[in-house]
């Protein structure tokens, strides 16, 4: 699975509730593009590329040909939609999910090419649902 940013793919993770265990054992090898040099250097576990992954070239230079799935993540509405628009257009077949800031952002990013998308508050919600399930002791093996 590729992701915009990194920072989301270590937060997604390290959330057993939400990442259903251990992606790697599973065959889905993670692998995340930011454009912060900084978090790229980082060890989090998973590869980190720098570098802008919604471009093509970027993705082949690292022996991307076929990803099973894309999350797009990025901060900015217009570089979101960009991003789906170029992704679909050279995986057309490829699930591509993205995270939107409002209604019409995500209006835009599935006329753009988004298979999904996701409201940033929804996100929020599901992340201190997640929080507050973990408090009362509630394993993620529990959740059906």
């Amino acid at each position: 699975m590729l992701i915009f940013t990194a920072e989301v793919l270590a937060n997604f993770l390290s959330n057993p509730l939400a990442s259903g265990g251990d992606s790697d054992a599973a065959g889905w090898p993670n692998l995340a593009f930011d454009l912060d040099p900084a978090l790229a250097a980082k060890k989090a576990g998973f590869p980190i590329h720098y570098g802008d992954g919604s471009h093509p070239a970027v993705l082949q230079s690292v022996g991307i040909s076929s990803p099973k799935a894309i999350m797009v993540m990025f901060t900015g509405k217009e570089k979101t939609a960009e991003a789906v628009q170029r992704l679909r257009f050279t995986y057309p077949a490829i699930p591509i999910y993205a995270r939107a800031k409002d209604l019409e952002h995500f209006l835009d990013l599935k006329k753009a090419g988004a298979t999904d998308a996701v409201l940033e508050n929804a996100e929020i919600s599901l992340q201190l649902g997640s929080k507050l399930l973990k408090g009362f002791g509630v394993m993620s093996d529990d959740l059906a």
